[in-house]
């Protein structure tokens, strides 16, 4: 895929780092811009050009195949840089409480996470409990979330036998009268354990 031979180099690392995120929006895009090159040179007139001349940033999103190729395209250190600006910028502006837009949210936010860190397991424990709240249809929205989810799948179990008493426990904790009554007994031992 010759996309680069289009742009200046720090406009396409600019895209790249557009693709990162599942949807494209102007204000995420410049703030990306930013970061990509923080003299904001890369804001002029004939670099912006070259960018939004894409038909995706008309229609807000990536094609799912340019955008798992963009992603590989990006150097390490930007590729960090980007999503740890993501999730400081998504944690800043939260959703309200009980919203689909929260629930979304929260699955990028966790998403973003674990790409920083990816041999985290309670990161992992945290996104697949956020993959699992959502319908698929709508995690499956996201390519890159969709390629882990096969990449995990094609792993098999025991690589996630890690990551799977954090997210039963959690569940368990989940259940209401359970969490109430495990919280209980652990206050209830502490005291005991005060008076001793």
């Amino acid at each position: 895929m010759g996309l680069q031979l289009y742009f200046d180099p720090v406009v396409f690392q600019w895209l790249c780092g557009c693709a990162v995120h599942p949807e494209l929006q102007w204000e995420l895009t410049v703030e990306l811009g930013r970061i990509v090159d923080p003299s904001e040179a890369v804001l002029n007139e004939a670099k912006l050009l070259q960018l939004i001349r894409l038909r995706w940033f008309r229609q807000g999103r990536i094609p799912g195949p340019w955008r798992v190729w963009l992603v590989k395209q990006l150097e390490p250190a930007m590729e960090r840089r980007v999503r740890e600006f993501l999730v400081s910028a998504m944690l800043k502006n939260r959703a309200p409480e009980g919203t689909y837009a929260r629930d979304w949210q929260d699955l990028q936010i966790g998403a973003q996470q674990y790409w920083l860190t990816p041999s985290d397991a309670r990161l992992r424990a945290d996104l697949e409990l956020a993959m699992a709240e959502m319908p698929a249809a709508d995690v499956n929205r996201d390519v890159l979330l969709r390629q882990l989810k096969a990449q995990w799948k094609e792993r098999g179990a025991a690589e996630r036998l890690a990551s799977a008493p954090r997210v039963r426990w959690r569940d368990f904790l989940r259940g209401g009268w359970k969490g109430v009554a495990v919280t209980a007994l652990l206050v209830a031992a502490a005291g005991l354990l005060a008076m001793r």
